[in-house]
């Protein structure tokens, strides 16, 4: 059992560490909230969440 534990671990952290690096949809989040404010840019980081989760 915690095997299993230590491998969902594992495997949560590599997930964690690739959604968070830096990529093209982070520079367009970053350029989106630059550009047009806080709310389109937040509002963009949602949907890229969001397909990013999916």
């Amino acid at each position: 059992m915690t095997e299993n534990f230590a491998s969902l671990f594992l495997a949560l952290s590599i997930l964690a560490v690739g959604f968070i690096s830096i990529g093209p949809n982070i520079l367009a989040i970053i350029g989106t909230s630059m550009e047009r404010g806080r709310k389109q840019g937040a509002s963009l980081a949602l949907g890229v969440g969001t397909g990013s989760g999916i």
